[in-house]
């Protein structure tokens, strides 16, 4: 079959984008993760075009986006402060480096008995069964492979495992007091304080308790596009649809919902050893919407800045500092 042209990919990535935000969604989700695993380009331009629409979110969620909303159409193209009209400029030439592929660290090859770890940034590890995992920043990952199954145990973070199929010897998680069983396929899962959390992108894998005085072996089975969440004394969960804003997080791509300024940038800070800082912490109750691609500390806060209409100033230590723009009086 010839190949697609970029153009074919870009039209069925749109509609696929709409399609995937109905009320509907779900009756598509099974068709939808059929085509993202058709060719790699699809998942590619899917993905641009949810980095662009997230941060087009944060710009009008923004003062200076309500400002231009706000304005009639006449108004918007002579009557826009200078300041505001380089702030959104900013902001729009962000969410184009925003659309270059983050290059995470890749690990080398995964053998038995070893211990993972990614303390910042995104890591890929190819395990010695050819399974590809990724780590979240701040994951610890054991592996212990043997002669009758394939056993890795998470004992924090979160992680993303593309299983190399071997039915003689299942791949089994263990997070906490739960264990994912998998043979092939591909899947994440999360540990937090005790609370497991786990979300299916193809094939299928069992939920179990890993101690005896769990009363059913499978506490929850899910099909592709299904997440769930267990704490730590649930005896089972009713699995709820996935959305494809959950499983950004592996290229990088993270969303917020009027999430504090000082959240956002906490998180930021965990992917990469550059820091962003505020000079007041009043500073920190600003609400943040849209989405970013972290990695890249100094086009983030060129984007809140331009968002909020504040100022970047690095510090003696490198430290990337927003605080607010001083009146012109006081700059002379």
């Amino acid at each position: 079959m010839a190949s697609e042209s970029d153009e074919a990919v870009r039209e069925a990535a749109a509609e696929w984008f709409a399609r995937m935000r109905a009320p509907d969604a779900g009756r598509d989700r099974r068709a939808f993760e059929a085509w993202l695993a058709e060719d790699s380009r699809h998942r590619r331009m899917y993905e641009r075009m949810r980095v662009t629409w997230a941060q087009s979110r944060l710009v009008t969620h923004t003062p200076v986006g309500q400002a231009w909303e706000g304005l009639p159409p006449r108004a918007r193209s002579r009557s826009i402060p200078w300041g505001y009209a380089i702030a959104a400029s900013i902001a729009a030439l962000l969410v184009v480096v925003l659309l270059l592929a983050h290059r995470a660290p890749t690990g080398g090859p995964g053998s038995p008995g070893q211990e993972i770890a990614s303390q910042i940034g995104i890591r890929h590890v190819r395990l010695a069964d050819g399974t590809r995992v990724t780590l979240d920043a701040g994951t610890r990952l054991a592996v212990r492979f043997v002669a009758g199954e394939r056993r890795l145990i998470l004992r924090a973070g979160r992680a993303r495992f593309e299983v190399a199929r071997d039915t003689a010897r299942p791949f089994i998680v263990a997070a906490g007091n739960r264990e994912v069983v998998a043979t092939g396929t591909t899947f994440d899962v999360c540990l937090v304080a005790g609370r497991i959390e786990v979300a299916l992108l193809s094939g299928s894998v069992d939920v179990r308790g890993a101690g005896a005085r769990f009363p059913s072996p499978v506490l929850a089975r899910l099909a592709p596009g299904q997440s769930l969440a267990l704490d730590p004394g649930a005896s089972r969960v009713a699995p709820r649809p996935s959305t494809p804003d959950d499983l950004g997080w592996v290229w990088g791509m993270f969303d917020f919902d009027g999430v504090p300024l000082r959240e956002v940038i906490a998180t930021a800070n965990r992917y990469s050893t550059r820091h962003i800082a505020l000079a007041d912490p009043t500073l920190g109750e600003l609400k943040v919407t849209g989405g970013f691609k972290v990695g890249d500390p100094a086009a983030l806060a060129a984007a809140l800045a331009a968002a909020f209409g504040l100022q970047v100033q690095e510090s003696a230590d490198g430290e990337l500092v927003l605080r607010r723009l001083r009146p012109a009086s006081a700059q002379k």
